[in-house]
């Protein structure tokens, strides 16, 4: 099966003897790491890197500059798992000098780090194409397929203004009005929550800790609702996430970017010009970019860590951005009452219109 003409079962096979066959079946298998055919190492390096087996990785970065920005999106989560703080900052972008600059990055990065990469920290995602909508006038929180049909929604919440799944079929809620975060299952009932003064942001952080943005202060708690850090010395919060490399990432006032780390302490800051009445609307990528929505002038900007913008989209009425790992850019329209998705040209290549006060969007 291993030579069969179609790569789709090439990869399939290979795949599954790399999770149940064993030393042996792993051995027949790495012929597939130089397969003529893209995909099929893309499949067989991301098979062999769940399986703790380090010769998945080279491949995987030796891969981003021929793979589709879908795939290289794929590509870029698994490596930024594996190097957490360490990461290089870098970005594949567009253009073939641009992936090749990030497969220079990563390669150089892992021939310091090969030895002491922990692959046990690696978890596979598969991206659903389901999209998760907060309708915040209308006190819903739900999820539509790619189709654009409701699979699950949850009513009679008071003002959600974010919300994410999280692992066990469960989604993460902040609830502005009712001054709450809960963790509900998708018919709504409430497994944990915490009372919390106006909040705007949530979320679920990879040691299990909740990481929770409010108008006044910036707070993380455990599982049994313990403060872990509280951050109040910033003024005029209006939105934040922990980067998935350490520091928190805020908007503050006047138009500031300002990161920080859990003892509130400034590392870095930068203008960002995300207007003055806007609240929630950043987002963190996994390679520690910066997603800001400028409301006031009907821009979507991204930023590296530095403050250096990378991307500008026009964009009138977008409410909150949120990036994807392909590299395409899911937007929420308060004003339009839609959510849909810009490439990196501001192509939209996915709409849904469903009505309502749709204020953030996200994909799984």
């Amino acid at each position: 099966v291993l030579d069969e003409a179609q790569p789709s079962l090439r990869a399939t096979a290979a795949e599954a003897l790399i999770q149940g066959g064993g030393e042996q079946g792993r051995s027949v298998v790495r012929k597939l790491l130089k397969d003529a055919v893209p995909e099929v190492r893309l499949r067989v390096a991301l098979a062999f890197a769940l399986a703790k087996e380090r010769e998945g990785v080279p491949v995987l970065i030796d891969l981003l500059p021929v793979l589709s920005a879908e795939q290289v999106g794929q590509v870029e989560d698994t490596l930024n798992q594996l190097a957490g703080d360490s990461a290089p900052e870098v970005f594949a972008g567009t253009e073939p000098a641009e992936k090749k600059k990030c497969r220079d990055a990563w390669a150089a990065w892992w021939k310091l780090n090969a030895d002491r990469v922990d692959l046990g920290r690696l978890t596979h995602r598969a991206w659903l194409g389901y999209t998760l909508i907060c309708d915040m006038a209308g006190g819903r929180v739900f999820e539509v397929d790619g189709n654009g049909k409701e699979r699950w929604a949850i009513t009679n919440l008071r003002g959600p203004v974010d919300a994410v799944v999280v692992p066990g079929k469960r989604v993460l809620i902040a609830e502005y009005r009712s001054r709450r975060v809960s963790e509900r299952d998708f018919t709504g009932k409430i497994l944990w929550s915490k009372q919390v003064a106006s909040p705007i942001n949530v979320q679920r952080l990879r040691n299990g800790n909740t990481f929770i943005t409010s108008l006044g202060q910036i707070v993380e708690v455990d599982r049994a609702g313990k403060e872990v850090y509280t951050i109040n010395n910033l003024t005029g919060i209006s939105g934040a996430y922990r980067s998935r490399r350490g520091p928190i990432v805020c908007l503050t006032q006047p138009n500031q970017c300002v990161l920080v780390d859990t003892t509130g302490q400034h590392l870095k800051n930068f203008a960002c010009n995300h207007g003055n009445n806007g609240i929630r609307c950043i987002d963190v990528l996994s390679n520690g970019r910066i997603l800001v929505t400028l409301q006031d002038i009907g821009k979507i900007a991204e930023f590296d860590s530095e403050g250096k913008m990378v991307l500008e989209l026009t964009v009138p009425g977008a409410t909150t951005a949120t990036g994807l790992p392909n590299g395409h850019i899911l937007v929420a329209s308060q004003n339009t009452q839609r959510v849909f998705e810009l490439d990196r040209a501001g192509k939209t290549v996915w709409e849904y219109k469903g009505g309502g006060s749709l204020i953030r969007a996200r994909r799984r």
